[in-house]
């Protein structure tokens, strides 16, 4: 075993390592995750997010007739239930007859796309500064209490954080090289992050900062 991670090159290695991080990340954000249901214990769950997913197809209709979150997150859920609960009519059937099917769908939709944010925080710790500070700042992503507790509910505050860590990424090339493709990329990270969470939008002052 020793001789052959010694034939692995320094940059498999740096994979290697944000590989067993993402891994233990994942694996926080989905213990447990199926706990309660098919009753859901967090008010904003039940209130702001999963229903209004299930209510695009019930009224078939991508208008949530709703501002006070964005509405990212719902569209997020409402294609992972279309991929995965049979399209509109199986959503609908799904929700009426098996409601734990629905929240377990939703949950893991958003516990994916919040452990995506460690790959993509690495990704801009390194472009920023070096693979060990990009590797402590995904471990951390991964390892926390509140960010492995949200990312495990049906809420936006995990899933956020992706779209959020593109923009830092982009953000690191515009200071870094002032491309015009991470301009681009910048703006189109944050206008997601804010779709999914308002106060992403405090990502515009380390971009117009770079």
């Amino acid at each position: 075993m020793r001789a052959l991670w010694a034939r692995v090159d320094d940059r498999q290695r740096w994979l290697v390592a944000l590989a067993l991080v993402t891994l233990a990340g994942l694996g926080l954000r989905l213990w447990g995750i199926g706990w309660g249901l098919p009753y859901a214990y967090n008010l904003d769950e039940r209130a702001h997010f999963v229903p209004r997913a299930v209510g695009f197809f019930q009224n078939s209709s991508l208008d949530p007739d709703y501002q006070l979150n964005p509405s990212g997150l719902m569209l997020w859920i409402a294609a992972a239930l279309w991929a995965f609960r049979g399209g509109s009519s199986g959503v609908v059937e799904t929700w009426a007859a098996y409601p734990g099917a629905i929240w377990i769908t939703a949950l893991v939709a958003s516990a994916a796309l919040s452990t995506a944010a460690i790959v993509l925080l690495y990704a801009a710790g390194t472009r920023m500064f070096n693979r060990r500070t990009g590797l402590l700042a995904a471990a951390l992503l991964a390892l926390s209490f509140l960010p492995a507790h949200y990312g495990k509910l049906a809420l936006n505050d995990g899933p956020s954080l992706a779209p959020s860590a593109l923009t830092l990424f982009a953000v690191a090339g515009i200071a870094r090289f002032g491309r015009r493709r991470d301009y681009l990329l910048a703006g189109a990270a944050l206008g997601l992050a804010v779709g999914f969470k308002y106060n992403a939008a405090f990502l515009a002052l380390p971009l117009l900062t770079a």
